[in-house]
């Protein structure tokens, strides 16, 4: 299980699915399902995202706006739109890779919570 901390609102709960023996999936969201983002992470083997492993969990291959960004806890993440509705923010640690998403509208505020995270 990989420990890690984030703020997220009062009012969001979460539910965790276990997608394989290693590769999980967090579902936040807010009571009335109307703000949401989701965590999913698996183990992974290298020290770079490539681009085949982009096209291997996006094979329409559209993403667009890729940047670098520095999460909290000084992490190096890639943040880009995918299928121009869902922000997503893809990072490595410690053997695993965590995808982060959510809708378009959410962009600000999925940075805010973002900010908080931190690995245990």
């Amino acid at each position: 299980v990989r420990k890690f901390s984030l703020g997220y609102p009062d009012d969001f709960t979460y539910t965790e699915y276990k997608e394989t023996e290693e590769a999980h999936t967090i579902v936040f969201e807010d009571k009335n399902k109307e703000k949401s983002f989701q965590i999913f992470y698996t183990p992974y083997y290298g020290d770079t995202i490539t681009k085949e492993r982009l096209l291997m969990d996006i094979p329409s291959g559209n993403y667009t706006d890729l940047v670098e960004v520095v999460l909290g806890d000084g992490t190096h993440a890639l943040v880009f739109w995918s299928d121009d509705t869902l922000r997503e923010v893809w990072f490595l640690k410690d053997g695993y890779l965590y995808e982060v998403t959510t809708h378009k509208d959410l962009d600000t505020w999925l940075a805010e919570i973002m900010k908080s995270w931190e690995f245990l």
